[in-house]
């Protein structure tokens, strides 16, 4: 295939020369670390000090909220990469795109929030489901933001400047519930100040701020061109027909805790929930690798340059696999490691490492591969076997989990994680460009 020039000027704001590509991925792996960092101690802090079913509260409202609200944020954020590209030389129309989303991630993160309290309060009513209905409550708090922080770290993930959407996303509002718990602590902890609650409000006046920093910094990224003109209907539309195929994945990730806590308790929730955060370091490196080929993979579709789309992939699982597979074999090897480190009450949570290790790694593998699947006639397909996914996790962790316990749940979400990865592949591949 002849490799197809960029026209002059259809390069991406701010976009990284090649020679430049190792220093884009090594500021974003540093906000990477201290966000994980961040997340691990904010983990570690809140288990501590609220114990399993606290914490177990705390983890479902957090991913309650941030499921809510991305799924609030429709297909917008992956519109920005999608689009980026092609509006590089057209900088009044991309950000027309980027004010357009911001108003449609905020009414969809609002309509979340407004959907999950409304919940809260039927169950309240209804008596019998108090904690259910308080951790309800509590995600319809961080819905909005997370929409915000979604949205604003995919805009800047597309306009070339991955640290900065990693840090605002991953990083700020960790810290602050971090910084919150630890200002507690010679205060007899947030046990003392609401507990979960006051752990989950932090984090939900944090994560709006960053999420509105992240669309402002966005903004003054962007090449300067009055906002105007633009193809809202379009843009509208083919956010609609994304959405379908990236809500399956959102729900996939999320859906074993909001299952796990209404079937087993907080407290199961909990031990379940320090196990995850456990496996989620063997992610860490992958996904932030992953986040920053996005625009190097958007552009060679953009280009379709089937060599160069090919050599970034290939790399890229590679990479992945060098990194995850080992990681993924110390997690294993290392059950008592949330007796060690979160404490003797959550000795019972290792028997879920070593499956949620294994579907960590294949949620690594299946990232770089996802800008491709959405991109190529196998979208709608990829959408359909996802929510089918989805729905077969739903009924096998709600059967295999009253008698199985979390560790049951967690062999569950490994296999449909790797089957969600095997069908994101297939995806990827039919949408490569021709010879």
């Amino acid at each position: 295939m002849e490799r197809t020039a960029d026209p002059a000027g259809a390069r991406s704001p701010g976009a990284p020369r090649r020679g430049r590509f190792l220093r884009a991925l090594g500021g974003a792996a540093l906000a990477t670390l201290a966000a994980r960092a961040a997340q691990f101690a904010m983990a570690l802090a809140l288990g501590a000090q609220l114990g399993p079913a606290g914490f177990g509260q705390a983890a479902f409202a957090l991913g309650a909220g941030t499921l809510a609200g991305q799924l609030g944020a429709g297909g917008w954020p992956a519109l920005a990469v999608r689009r980026t590209e092609a509006l590089a030389a057209r900088p009044a129309e991309l950000r027309r795109l980027m004010a357009i989303s911001t108003r449609a991630a905020l009414r969809g993160g609002l309509a979340a929030a407004g959907l999950l309290a409304a919940v809260a309060a039927g169950l309240a009513l209804a008596g019998g489901a108090g904690g259910l209905a308080e951790g309800l409550a509590l995600a319809a708090l961080v819905a909005p933001g997370a929409a915000l922080r979604r949205l604003g770290r995919q805009q800047l993930s597309a306009l070339f400047r991955p640290a900065a959407g990693v840090a605002l996303e991953d990083l700020a509002a960790p810290a602050a519930t971090l910084a919150a718990a630890l200002a507690a602590w010679p205060l007899g902890g947030l046990a003392g100040f609401g507990g979960a609650a006051t752990a989950v409000a932090v984090f939900a006046a944090a994560g709006a701020a960053s999420g509105w920093a992240s669309l402002a910094l966005a903004r003054r990224v962007a090449p300067p061109g009055a906002p105007t003109g633009g193809e809202p209907a379009i843009w509208a539309a083919e956010a609609r027909a994304l959405l379908p195929s990236l809500a399956p994945r959102m729900l996939l990730a999320r859906a074993d805790m909001l299952l796990i806590a209404p079937l087993l308790g907080f407290e199961a929730a909990g031990l379940y929930a320090a196990a995850q955060r456990l496996a989620f370091l063997i992610s860490a490196p992958p996904l932030l690798l992953a986040q920053v080929l996005q625009p190097w993979i958007s552009r060679a579709l953009h280009a379709r340059d089937r060599r160069r789309l090919l050599r970034t992939l290939g790399g890229g699982a590679a990479a992945i696999l060098g990194w995850g597979a080992p990681a993924a074999a110390v997690v294993i090897a290392w059950p008592e490691a949330p007796t060690r480190l979160f404490g003797e009450a959550f000795g019972p949570a290792g028997p879920a490492l070593a499956p949620l290790a294994l579907a960590e790694l294949a949620a690594s593998l299946a990232a770089p591969l996802m800008v491709a699947a959405i991109s190529g006639p196998g979208m709608r397909a990829l959408g359909r076997a996802g929510l089918a996914l989805a729905a077969a996790q739903a009924l096998a962790i709600a059967a295999v989990a009253p008698s199985a316990g979390a560790a049951g749940a967690a062999w569950t979400v490994c296999a449909t994680a790797w089957a969600l990865a095997l069908v994101t592949a297939l995806a990827a591949r039919g949408a490569l460009p021709g010879r």
